[in-house]
């Protein structure tokens, strides 16, 4: 793990998507190359399977360098074998790669467009992706159908990821251990790049020797005498031969102070040169690391714009270096490893966590779980700090506080009944214990039950309970003081208390950039941003998200399964723009997350956004997506109603208003107040003919509701008032709601497919409004959805809007910018395409299919 938290996205540190740059002695490798090229051109995905340290990072570098199309990179660690972390990384990567293919100048663009080279995704170390759980994301990743990419897979070992239908298909090329090796040529060049010259002979009996495994080769030529022999190893095993070779044939020639610092540095996986300094007591530390990648030692240096060089070791070379390390003094590797814990405490608690295991202090390990993992499990690692928890052994597996954020790290993944067991454990751990370890434990305790309480009433006295804690709790740690604010006021925000959880949330967004939790402060920014939207300023919540982010930047927000993906398309679709709705709730869902995310209302939406647009094509595969949200309510969020509203809309659309009504009474039951599904389900009870229900659903939204309610609730009761002959009252009620809509560029609530909304608007028209071009418009919206004459053009069904109106010809033509001849010509192409005469007939003629 990287111990720096640049990220650009949640938990998806920014060097990770970030190509490596070659080795200072990296040979130039035409050959494979060339042969890469070819494969990625044939074939969707291209495998990269061998051992650690046969150049594979090394050889997709250089070739990348070359292709001419732009190049996406992923590389995974330890972490990405959680499946919700890797589905993050995974669209992290893939938003990258199509933010690089919109860079770049005007040439460039020419350039790529004259090409016929893929946009290409490495994904490198693949082999961490091993649970169960992160395959299955790697199997949806791979198979899906928008991404219009080449797959590039580097992994040290086959994993079960459904390639074989791929190989059936002839999608599917392999490179493998045999492509990468070292040719004789190739060791010769290798040589020569280290300073050192080796004829055929030479360079074949190296070759020969090593099976041309390029670490072994490499670690041969910086050698003193190339006459001593090197192990006879197996193919990609680095212990325990390659560690004496290493000491013997390697590090003696090194300095002894260079020597010494290597192998205290091999102690973490990724250095920066204050982490080397700090860890090693080494002032020159980042000099060394210098020196060790100039001597040609396998260390990668990794560039960052504005920042220091991260150093990655080769696995095989940190490998070798701490298994010599534990070797030949067992307590200065202990020591390092228990001072890189400590380093790494608030950077990478994951990590940091590990190295005190490695340390043999386990205290030490629940220690830093116990401080440090609110902080985790806000930015979505729920699963990593369950698995750390894990591998705690005895007693300290069994402490209240560690089974307490085991408990709720489960409930966080839906296993609600594992959970609830582990929370019974806890509390009867919990009753002996001496005042202060109480006193830590209720911390934990009372954060821990705004994730395992499920009821509005539970979870809202919750909020209370820790919001009061919180004010009297002056000595709590800061960093956990912000995290939290930010889990309240999250926990607000979903119990949809805006008030409350917009003044916590700017609070926690302060606390964390205070503490230095950047990425938490940005995911309570983009909360607020949400609570925007919710609330109805769709125009403050479009300025919150695109504040403070370079362009580039912005479109890597990843926070919670992507709150901003979904904001953009909660107000989308409340706005009438069902094509770019469905298009960032398709993003939402993509973006991952379990049950705390925004993912399972993405689901839901994407629904009811299908239905507006009367995709039946669509709709099945949306109805699929039901099968993933819960039907019960879970920390606050009444899963339940909001499925039932889903299937209610599938159920009329497919012309079962029974079933659909029954649905809706179920719905109505419920004591959840939730002004959203209110709305449409007042919409489905009026399209059933239900006028009286229609009513009530929509009664209580008329006052204190978003204006994106409220204006649906006025259009649905002016309906209602016109059907029962209240016409003055109605008319009255509808211009206001236009006059509304028009100002904020809310069109949803007029745009509905129903004939009787359609007479409605055109009835007005006629009547005279103060918003004409508005209603000209819903109305030419209406016609061009009516499916059955489709002869008028666009144009001349926006003209037929504007006759239905009391504006003149010449009024007209100034609304539309037209000429008096181009009006002419447009009437008298309507006119004979309806079979009229008149403006009057005209409306009549456009919306009486409608009507009928």
């Amino acid at each position: 793990m990287p111990p720096v938290r640049s990220t650009v996205g949640t938990n998806v540190p920014r060097h990770l998507v970030t190509r490596p740059a070659l080795p200072a002695h990296a040979i130039d490798r035409p050959r494979l190359r060339a042969l890469l090229g070819e494969l990625v051109t044939s074939h969707r995905v291209t495998t990269v399977v061998a051992p650690a340290g046969f150049g594979k990072t090394s050889a997709l570098s250089d070739w990348a360098d070359r292709w001419e199309g732009p190049v996406g990179w992923l590389s995974l660690t330890q972490s990405d074998q959680h499946p919700e972390h890797l589905r993050r990384a995974l669209e992290a990567a893939a938003e990258q790669l199509a933010a690089d293919e919109s860079l770049g100048d005007e040439s460039m663009a020419l350039d790529r467009a004259e090409s016929d080279a893929w946009p290409v995704l490495v994904i490198d170390d693949l082999q961490f992706a091993r649970d169960e759980g992160a395959m299955e994301a790697l199997r949806d990743f791979i198979g899906r159908t928008d991404l219009r990419t080449r797959l590039v897979l580097s992994t040290r070992a086959e994993l079960n990821i459904g390639l074989a239908r791929l190989l059936a298909d002839g999608e599917l090329a392999r490179l493998g251990p045999d492509d990468l090796a070292l040719t004789r040529t190739e060791v010769r060049e290798a040589a020569r790049i280290l300073g050192r010259e080796l004829d055929d002979a030479g360079a074949e009996r190296l070759r020969s020797l090593t099976g041309g495994w390029p670490v072994a080769v490499r670690l041969a030529l910086i050698s003193t005498d190339l006459e001593t022999p090197l192990p006879l190893l197996a193919v990609g095993d680095a212990f325990p031969q390659l560690a004496d070779y290493l000491v013997e044939n390697v590090l003696s020639q090194l300095p002894d102070h260079l020597a010494d610092f290597v192998l205290q540095a091999c102690t973490c996986d990724w250095l920066t040169g204050q982490l080397a300094a700090d860890l090693t007591n080494h002032r020159q530390a980042t000099q060394h690391l210098e020196q060790a990648a100039a001597t040609g030692l396998p260390l990668e240096r990794v560039s960052l714009p504005g920042r220091d060089p991260i150093y990655r070791w080769h696995p095989v070379m940190a490998q070798a270096g701490r298994a010599l390390l534990l070797r030949r003094d067992p307590a200065l590797a202990r020591s390092l490893h228990r001072r890189a814990a400590d380093l790494l405490r608030v950077a990478d608690p994951y990590e940091a966590a590990v190295h005190a295991l490695a340390a043999r202090e386990p205290a030490m390990a629940a220690r830093l779980l116990k401080t440090q993992w609110l902080a985790g499990v806000l930015r979505g690692d729920s699963e990593l700090v369950n698995a750390l928890c894990g591998r705690l052994p005895a007693p300290w597996s069994d402490d209240p506080e560690v089974l307490t954020i085991r408990a709720l790290c489960l409930q966080n993944r839906g296993d609600t009944e594992a959970a609830a067991r582990l929370a019974r454990r806890a509390a009867l751990a919990a009753i002996d214990l001496p005042p202060a370890e109480r006193a830590t434990f209720e911390v934990t305790d009372r954060l821990s039950r705004l994730f395992l309480a499920d009821e509005e009433d539970e979870l809202a006295a919750a909020c209370d309970d820790v919001e009061a804690f919180l004010d009297r709790r002056v000595d709590l740690d800061g960093a956990l003081h912000a995290c939290a604010v930010l889990l309240v006021g999250w926990s607000r925000l979903r119990l949809r208390h805006g008030r409350a959880a917009v003044r916590l949330l700017d609070e926690a967004t302060t606390r964390c950039r205070a503490e230095g939790l950047d990425d938490l402060a940005d995911r309570a920014r983009t909360n607020r941003a949400f609570i925007l939207a919710y609330s109805g300023d769709f125009a403050g919540a479009r300025e919150m998200f695109s504040a403070g982010h370079a362009p580039r930047e912005a479109a890597w927000r990843r926070d919670d399964g992507s709150v901003e993906s979904f904001a953009m398309g909660w107000m989308s679709f409340w706005s009438g723009d069902y094509v770019e709705a469905f298009g960032a709730f398709r993003d939402a869902i993509a973006a991952g997350g379990a049950i705390t995310s925004v993912a399972p209302l993405a689901r839901l939406w994407l629904v009811h956004t299908v239905l507006a647009r009367r995709d039946a094509a669509e709709l099945d595969r949306a109805e699929r997506l039901l099968a993933d949200v819960p039907d019960t309510t879970i920390q606050g969020l009444p899963w339940g109603v909001y499925k039932l509203g889903a299937r209610a809309g599938i159920a009329a659309f497919r012309g079962d208003v029974q079933g659909a009504l029954s649905l809706l009474e179920e719905m109505s039951a419920a004591r959840a107040f939730i002004p959203a599904a209110r709305a449409l389900a007042a919409e489905l009870y009026w399209m059933s003919g239900r006028t009286t229900e229609a009513r009530a659903q929509v009664e209580p939204l008329l006052t204190g509701t978003p204006d994106y309610i409220r204006i649906g609730a006025m259009v649905l009761t002016a309906l209602c008032r016109y059907r029962e002959g209240e016409s003055d009252a109605a008319h009255a009620l509808l211009e206001e709601s236009l006059g509304l809509g028009a100002e904020l560029g809310l069109r949803r609530p007029f745009q509905r497919f129903d004939p009787r909304l359609t007479e409605f608007l055109s009835a007005h028209a006629a009547l005279g409004t103060r918003h004409e071009g508005f209603l000209a418009s819903l109305i030419a919206e209406h016609q061009s959805r009516s499916g059955d004459d489709q002869s008028l053009s666009a144009r001349e069904r926006e003209i037929v809007g504007y006759l239905a109106t009391t504006l003149s010809a010449a009024e007209i033509r100034e609304a539309l910018f037209i000429s008096q001849n181009t009006l002419k010509t447009h009437l008298k192409s309507i006119y004979r395409k309806l079979g009229v005469d008149n403006r009057r007939d005209a409306v009549r003629a456009a919306q009486g299919p409608l009507a009928s």
